[in-house]
């Protein structure tokens, strides 16, 4: 248990000094882009997708590499239509 809590809090603090370093960047390589606001705003919300959001990806990702794997591997077929003009 004690692992599985330690490995899920250095996912979660790099998960947030990866977010907060892209914002930092975005400020920095576009200077007038957001307000004191909006950067606040968006910092909250880049720590809060490391709670729930980030597993959700991670399961629907698992999902389609399963599906992936379980369906022959192709696309199938679609029919192709003109443009009428």
């Amino acid at each position: 248990m004690f692992f599985f809590v330690m490995y899920f809090l250095l996912a979660v603090i790099l998960g947030v000094i990866l977010s907060e370093g892209s914002l930092v960047l975005e400020q920095y390589t576009h200077r007038a882009a957001m307000t004191a606001k909006q950067s606040i705003s968006i910092s909250i919300y880049a720590i809060l997708e490391n709670f729930g959001y980030r597993q959700m990806i991670s399961v629907f990702r698992l999902e389609g590499i399963l599906k992936y794997r379980k369906l022959r591997k192709t696309w199938g077929k679609i029919k192709r239509k003109e443009f009428e003009q």
